[in-house]
């Protein structure tokens, strides 16, 4: 039997600690300019304790690739 706090391989040979994983939230507590802040740092580490892996919210790599104006 396979339990949510078993470490898990992928085939990659990356290992995580456990199966639980933290979905990807939109927070807008980034920049304007794609930047992190010190409030979206902090609200991931509150987070991030316990589960295997975080998938981070949206990020733009280009000014192109932005979803949403920010007013």
């Amino acid at each position: 039997m396979v339990t949510y706090d078993e470490a898990f391989k992928f085939k990659s040979g990356i290992t995580v600690k456990n199966r639980l994983f933290m979905s990807p939230m939109t927070t807008l507590q980034s920049f304007f300019d794609g930047t992190i802040t010190t409030d979206e740092l902090n609200y991931y580490a509150e987070r991030a304790n316990g589960v295997g892996a975080v998938i981070t919210g949206v990020a733009n790599v280009e000014d192109g690739g932005k979803g949403w104006k920010v007013s």
